[in-house]
């Protein structure tokens, strides 16, 4: 066949390879304008041996117009250089049955004639179809991915392993409040509040070691003015086809709103809750106390109406007096609680810490003095709080004077005022050395009304319970610690806002 007009070259090629390869071969006799074209070069594009002639014109008339003129004038830069600049290319043709068919093809003139003008020239057509509709799959994907990136309502990062952002878009941008020149210069190690980075990083981790394929939390970040964000974090992890992690794709929904909306709600029912047990309180007065008292005063009224005798009429009329000052000592405290709740917004005013544990220091002068007390005040004189002057008096007077009242008789009472700042509160401690609490056993009844854990005659069990109504009416809260035996140690919570919880 090789020596047959049009099929030239074929004898020095085996049939087997020509027939099996995956690439079309091809042999051009530029002089005579004869080309072989191998049957699989005829196949790629649904055509039988016999279909297609063994010419140039062939697949000149397959190929498409406009990559045809690039063929032709990179052939010509091939021959001009010598054979320096490479024949080859990317183009399309047409197949049979009207579909395009990508062809990778490569060329080499391997015969010149003494003017330098090309005789032979050989080369081969591979068939990159399958390989160019993934590239154009991929660049779909890559372009919907981007416009997805790009346009997302909310805040879309690319994550290196090392946490460094490669790749944020204009949401999260404005969710941290920098551009996005600044935001690639953060890692998501920086951006994190501190409290939250430890969850993070585990998890970070278990998705790079394949333990998970993906995670979502909750968590705050630091806003560009220092403020805190809420955010709601879910994390991806894409790898190369080793399975190794090539960056993470992290996306951050800005919650703030919702959390404080949450908050709020949780204050709410805590409110809710606290006003509930406060019910509860008052209706243990309505059935317990006065339902007693009354109950007691009728008794002693129909006995009274009923005696003839003088002497135990009297009798009787001192019991009626006990009773009614019962009654109404019962109805002032419970006034008291009420006044309480109404009140915590009236007065408000800067107040020095300090002074009013002085005036109280004053005021109980004769029993520090009779009981031989220190009263230490460690409180910054410079600090001062915006409060209820009134609340303030009886928080400070109705600890101090417990302080005294449940002093050891083993030893001289010592009471500390102490002050510390935690966050959106100052801490006041007041630490006394004297009887103390088996907390155990005392429970959730420490500050419950008309609860007493001492047999001292003068308890009441009223102040606690005020007390610490009055400190959660002005948003704070108090807690306790105590040894037995030891001495007592209350923490009270004084907002450095203070938002009465009346007007909430």
């Amino acid at each position: 066949m090789g020596k047959e007009q049009g099929k030239i070259g074929y004898d020095n090629v085996p049939r087997v390879i020509l027939e099996d390869a995956l690439a079309g071969y091809w042999d051009w006799d530029i002089e005579n304008s004869v080309e072989y074209l191998s049957p699989r070069f005829k196949s790629m594009f649904g055509y039988e041996e016999h279909e297609l002639p063994d010419t140039p014109d062939a697949w000149q008339q397959l190929i498409f117009p406009e990559d045809l003129q690039m063929v032709l004038d990179n052939f010509d830069q091939h021959v001009k250089s010598q054979g320096k600049i490479p024949h080859k290319g990317e183009v399309r043709y047409k197949h049979k049955d009207g579909s395009t068919v990508w062809v990778s093809f490569s060329g080499r003139v391997v015969e010149w004639d003494a003017l330098g003008n090309p005789r032979r020239m050989i080369g081969c057509h591979i068939d990159i179809t399958a390989q160019k509709r993934l590239e154009q799959q991929l660049k779909t994907s890559e372009k919907r991915f981007k416009e997805a990136f790009e346009h997302s309502t909310i805040g879309m990062v690319l994550v290196s392993t090392e946490g460094k952002l490669l790749k944020v878009n204009r949401n999260l941008c404005q969710i941290f409040g920098y551009t996005e020149e600044e935001l690639l210069t953060k890692t998501f190690q920086e951006l994190t509040y501190p409290d939250d980075l430890e969850a993070d990083l585990s998890l970070f981790n278990s998705l790079i070691e394949g333990h998970i394929p993906h995670y979502q939390m909750e968590k705050r970040y630091f806003h560009k003015s220092g403020k805190i964000i809420w955010a709601n974090l879910s994390v991806s992890i894409v790898r190369d086809q080793d399975g190794q992690p090539i960056h993470f794709v992290s996306q951050v929904e800005d919650i703030t709103q919702r959390k404080k909306a949450q908050g709020k709600l949780e204050r709410t029912l805590e409110l809710a809750k606290n006003q509930n047990n406060r019910l509860m309180n008052f209706a243990h007065i309505v059935t317990h106390n006065l339902r007693s008292n009354t109950g007691n005063l009728a008794m002693m009224l129909d006995f009274y109406e009923k005696e003839e005798d003088a002497s135990v009429k009297e009798e009787l009329l001192k019991h009626l007096k006990q009773i009614s000052g019962s009654f109404t000592e019962t109805v002032a405290h419970l006034t008291e609680v009420v006044d309480t709740q109404t009140k915590a917004n009236k007065h408000l005013k800067r107040i020095k810490l300090h002074k009013v544990i002085e005036k109280t220091k004053a005021s109980l002068s004769a029993d520090i003095l009779r009981l031989n007390a220190e009263v230490v005040n460690n409180v910054p004189p410079a600090v001062s709080v915006r409060y209820n002057p009134a609340y303030l008096d009886s928080i400070i007077i109705n600890f101090l004077t417990n302080a005294l009242k449940y002093s050891s008789p083993e030893r001289s009472p010592i009471i500390t005022f102490k002050l510390k700042e935690r966050m959106a509160f100052y801490v006041l401690s007041i630490t006394d050395n004297g009887l103390g609490m088996d907390l155990k056993k005392v429970g959730g009844k420490l500050f419950g009304l008309y609860k007493t854990f001492h047999k001292n005659q003068d308890a009441k069990g009223v102040g606690l319970f005020i007390t610490r109504n009055q400190i959660e009416t002005m948003g704070g809260k108090i807690k306790v610690d105590s040894t037995p035996g030891e001495g007592t140690t209350f923490y009270i919570y004084i907002p450095k806002k203070v938002n009465p919880t009346m007007n909430a």
